[in-house]
């Protein structure tokens, strides 16, 4: 078999309805590939619906605990193909030679094990959805390097070789949610393996986002990239504090969105993570005040660095970041 398509689905019944409908438009043999749906718990609707599916190689599993990296191992278990390709359970195919082309990457790059894409928003989306596009677009853009070689990959679109699990590599299972997939994917180059981003696979997806759950993803990635800093999990670096690259999102939002917008959002998107990424040490340290005291730390560090770079320079780079024209 050539292809496992594992997706990880927690109450999200409907999504997989949808996306059920659209695997048999595809243009791949139906022998070719497998379909394994895993539950964090238990679905009776989700088990019924891939029982009764017309495909051949819909399968159910179901975890028992929560978190996304726990699905994703019990998948890698499970499957049976030479390909094993993560997507979310809201995500859907731009095209019906989506699967092949999946394993046409892989036959292209032979020596690499992981190859992912980008993910396509839909046609219409709030000022908050296109942030967090953006956001993901932009991180992306910044692991990039020669010959469309990349440090990152999305979780929600990716695919692997599966002699990538033959050492027994998987998922941390401790991290639910959040940048689940980043430390994976180190873990795979310090192995001495390569991942490419390619265009030809991106995925699109659908996103219902509210800011509550902007900030809460945020906040879980800052806390997913301490934990990999604690354990020595990167590539050489420690996760460093950054600014939004305001010039490089400013060309990167269309005139529908009001940048000044589109720029707020991702700047709260950055404290959230930075929050999220004090609070990993503070609950160690004193679990009931963790969060007060993690964003009391993260502001009065922001307070304090006016004074450390310049009341003059912050004051400019706050100036320009908000009222800058796109004519400039």
């Amino acid at each position: 078999m050539k292809l496992s398509l594992v997706v990880p689905s927690h109450h999200r019944f409907e999504e997989i309805k949808d996306l059920l409908k659209e695997i048999p438009l595809q243009n791949l043999d139906e022998n070719a590939f497998e379909v394994l749906i895993v539950s964090n718990l238990e679905d009776p609707k989700l088990r019924s619906l891939c029982k009764d599916s017309s495909l051949v190689n819909v399968f159910y599993h179901q975890v028992g605990q929560v978190g996304v990296n726990r699905a994703r191992n019990l998948g890698i278990e499970y499957s049976r193909g030479e390909i094993l390709l993560f997507i979310d359970d809201d995500c859907r195919f731009p095209g019906p030679d989506y699967l092949g082309r999946v394993i046409e990457a892989h036959q292209k790059y032979p020596d690499t094990l992981g190859i992912g894409g980008r993910y396509i928003p839909p046609e219409t989306l709030t000022h908050l959805e296109f942030a967090y596009f953006l956001n993901s677009d932009l991180w992306l853009s910044q692991s990039l390097f020669e010959d469309n070689k990349t440090r990152n990959l999305i979780g929600g679109c990716a695919s692997y070789k599966k002699k990538a699990f033959a050492r027994g590599l998987r998922f941390d299972p401790e991290i639910e949610f959040g940048g689940s997939e980043t430390d994976f994917n180190i873990r795979l180059q310090k192995e001495g393996f390569e991942l490419r981003l390619i265009d030809e696979l991106d995925l699109i997806h659908k996103v219902d986002l509210t800011f509550r759950n902007f900030l809460k993803k945020a906040f879980k990635q800052g806390v997913g990239a301490r934990r990999r800093d604690e354990n020595g999990i990167h590539l050489g670096q420690f996760y460093n504090d950054r600014r939004v690259d305001s010039q490089q999102a400013h060309r990167s939002t269309p005139q529908q969105y009001r940048f000044w917008l589109v720029g707020f959002y991702l700047w709260v998107f950055d404290i959230s993570f930075q929050i999220g990424y004090r609070y990993f040490d503070e609950k160690k340290r004193v679990p009931p005040l963790a969060l007060i005291r993690s964003i009391l730390g993260e502001f009065t560090y922001r307070f304090l660095k006016i004074f450390r770079t310049s009341v003059f320079s912050e004051l400019r780079y706050s100036f320009n970041y908000w009222f800058r024209s796109k004519k400039h």
